[in-house]
């Protein structure tokens, strides 16, 4: 079964979205032996109507979000840890992502993520949006970093940064913005390790995906959540 994503009308064929069409097209290949680990295939095509058209598998078990809910610590650990190191080698051979969010880690039905590549690179929601790439959006590996802290956030608490203080998601603009988050039930190793994530006043500091994956590999369960 594959889902069919619409996608925008008036797109101009210019040469921005050539470049971009071509990019996609790099990524999605099968060949591509990183893209075949750990990305989402995706076939782009015109439809009889002549509108793009992004063909993806459908995903029974959903993305981390929907999949973790409810479930407990230790798989949710097991999880993450496949998350980060989906994303350090999707840095590696891609560069930036764009839109680092629960929704784009999607589960496989062998329980092992590929991460959702989106062809429109829409800006950030602003759960993952750091400060440096607000006006105008910039996409930065560091920016992905940042996002992958509230990724890390969202799945450990249930709730996204600064919920229930604002109806939808928030970016980190400076530190004292980031005294406003509620630690939850989070211990001082994961608080240690999403603070550094943000670094809002320092984004060159931002642990990379592999020294992500190192942290909580070096982190049992146990010392992740407070019961």
């Amino acid at each position: 079964m594959t889902k069919v994503v619409p996608l925008p009308e008036g797109i101009l064929v210019d040469t921005n979205f050539r470049t971009t069409l071509q990019q996609v097209v790099n990524i999605a290949d099968p060949s591509n032996a990183v893209a075949a680990a750990y990305l989402v295939p995706a076939v782009i095509a015109f439809n009889p109507h002549g509108s793009l058209e992004l063909t993806i598998p459908h995903f029974r078990n959903g993305n981390i979000r929907t999949y973790l809910k409810d479930k407990p610590v230790d798989e949710q650990r097991r999880m993450l840890l496949k998350c980060s190191k989906a994303l350090d080698a999707v840095h590696g051979a891609f560069g930036a992502h764009g839109n680092i969010k629960p929704e784009n880690f999607l589960v496989t039905d062998d329980l092992d993520i590929r991460i959702l590549f989106e062809f429109t690179r829409p800006c950030k929601s602003h759960e993952e949006l750091p400060r440096e790439e607000d006006s105008p959006p910039v996409h930065t590996i560091n920016g992905d970093r940042a996002g992958f802290g509230s990724v890390i956030y969202e799945i450990l608490t249930g709730t996204p940064p600064f919920y229930p203080h604002n109806y939808g998601r928030r970016m980190f603009k400076n530190l004292e913005e980031l005294k406003l988050m509620e630690r939850r039930n989070l211990t001082d190793d994961i608080w240690g390790l999403l603070t550094d994530c943000w670094s809002p006043g320092n984004p060159s500091a931002r642990p990379s995906a592999g020294e992500v994956t190192a942290r909580l590999t070096a982190l049992p369960a146990s010392r992740m959540v407070n019961n």
